[in-house]
């Protein structure tokens, strides 16, 4: 997606792969690049030096996901591009079983994604 001169959202945005998609469209072009998390201080800490918007936003709620959305629209304009990253998702992804667990499927190998 082209994403030059257009408003993009993420959320999950003051660290990992959700500042690095900050980064990277504020590096494409985009107008506005509004950085959404629960780490208020982090999300200006991106935001600042893309020329971004910070916002805390915990998006376990749905009131603070609406507010990005209106807050967004009302000072950039409408939103092309959502992208939803949230830090408590990729905490809770685990690549290999831990060693009291029994492979996911023995026939393949001992991770899940063998």
């Amino acid at each position: 997606m082209q994403v030059s001169g257009k408003v993009v959202v993420v959320t999950g945005g003051a660290n990992g792969i959700g500042k690095a998609m900050c980064e990277a469209f504020h590096r494409a072009g985009a107008a506005k690049v509004v950085v959404a998390d629960i780490d208020p201080a982090g999300s200006r800490a991106v935001a600042t030096p893309i020329g971004g918007a910070a916002f805390k936003c915990d998006v376990g709620k749905e009131k603070d996901i609406l507010h990005v959305i209106e807050e967004t629209e009302n000072q950039f304009g409408p939103i092309a591009l959502f992208c939803s990253m949230p830090a408590s998702a990729a905490a809770s992804i685990r690549c290999r079983p831990t060693p009291a667990e029994p492979p996911t499927n023995p026939g393949r190998g001992a991770g899940p994604f063998t």
